[in-house]
C-alpha cells in the first residue's frame, strides 16, 4: 500500500503525546486525528468485498494525500510555545544571507507584480502533491504512484515529525507588514487559508517546501516536461515561502535538501 510510511508515523505521535506532558485537549485531539489517520489507513481492508479491486486500487493509491493533512495536523497539537533562541537565530541568519532582498520588500520596492506572483505560487503549494499525483494518471502511469508516495511522504513527514522539538513561529507572525501588502487580494487569500487551515506554528524545515519539491523530483521517473513544469514551481514556492515570509530561510533551503534526498535514496534502491 502507497501509504504504508503513514503507520509509524502515527503511531510515534501517539507514543509521544502519552510520554510528553501537553494539555489534556491537545492530547484528546492527537489521540482522535492519530485514529483517524490509522482507520484511512484501514479503509482499503475494511471496504474489501464492498468495491471493486480496481477501486480498492485506486482508493490505497490517493489515500496519502489527505493523510498528509492529518499528519500535519496531528503534529501542530505539540506546539506550546517558540524556541525564543532558535527563533531568533533563524531571523539572524535571514538577515545575514538575504538581508538585501529582506529590506527591499520591506521598503516596497520589489515589484508589486513579482510579489503577486509568488503569493500566488505560494497559494499552489496546498494543491501540487495531488495535481503532481494526478499528472500520473492522466499520463496512464497510475502504476508509479507507490514510488511517488515513497519519495513525497519521508522528507514531508520528516518535517512534521520535527515540529513538537523545534518551535517556532513563522517570520510573518514577527515581523511587520506593510498595509499595501496586507491589502494585496493574493496575500488576503494566503493569510485567510493559513489563519483557518494552519497550525500556526512553523515547520523547520519548510514541509511545503519538501512535498512539492519532492513531488516534482518524482515526476522524473515519468515524464520530463510534467516534471519540469512542476519543478518550476516547486521552486517558486520556494523562493515565495522566504520572500513572502512564510518560512525562514533555512527551513526552505532544508526542506529542498530533504526532497533531493529522499530522490536520490529512491533512485539507489530503485538501481
Amino acid at each position: 500500500m502507497p501509504g504504508f510510511l503513514s503507520y509509524p508515523f502515527f503511531l510515534f505521535f501517539l507514543l509521544l503525546a502519552s510520554l510528553r506532558r501537553i494539555e489534556s485537549r491537545a492530547r484528546l485531539r492527537v489521540f482522535a486525528l492519530g485514529g483517524a489517520g490509522l482507520l484511512l489507513l484501514s479503509a482499503p481492508r475494511i471496504l474489501d468485498g464492498l468495491l471493486s479491486a480496481q477501486a480498492l486500487a485506486l482508493l490505497a493509491q490517493i489515500l496519502p494525500a489527505p493523510l498528509m493533512l492529518v499528519a500535519y495536523w496531528q503534529a501542530g497539537q505539540f506546539f506550546v510555545a517558540p524556541w525564543a533562541e532558535l527563533q531568533s537565530w533563524l531571523s539572524r541568519l535571514d538577515s545575514e544571507w538575504f538581508g538585501g532582498v529582506l529590506k527591499a520588500r520591506r521598503e516596497d520596492k520589489i515589484p508589486r507584480w513579482f510579489l503577486g506572483y509568488l503569493e500566488l505560487t505560494y497559494a499552489l503549494c496546498y494543491l501540487v502533491v495531488p495535481a503532481a499525483l494526478g499528472c500520473l494518471f492522466l499520463l496512464g502511469r497510475g502504476d508509479h504512484a507507490a514510488a511517488f508516495w515513497n519519495i513525497v511522504l519521508p522528507p514531508s513527514y520528516l518535517c512534521y515529525a520535527l515540529l513538537p522539538f523545534f518551535q517556532t513561529l513563522p517570520p510573518r507572525a514577527i515581523e511587520p507588514e506593510t498595509a499595501a501588502r496586507l491589502a494585496a487580494p493574493l496575500r488576503i487569500f494566503n493569510l485567510w487559508v493559513l489563519r483557518h487551515g494552519s497550525i500556526h506554528a512553523n515547520t523547520f524545515p519548510s514541509a511545503h517546501v519538501a512535498a512539492s519539491l519532492s513531488a516534482a523530483l518524482a515526476l522524473l521517473d515519468v515524464s520530463g516536461l510534467a516534471a519540469l513544469i512542476f519543478l518550476w514551481i516547486a521552486l517558486s514556492i520556494a523562493v515565495a515561502a522566504a520572500l513572502c515570509r512564510y518560512h525562514y530561510v533555512l527551513d526552505v533551503l532544508l526542506g529542498a535538501v530533504l526532497a533531493v534526498l529522499s530522490f536520490a535514496f529512491h533512485l539507489f534502491f530503485r538501481n
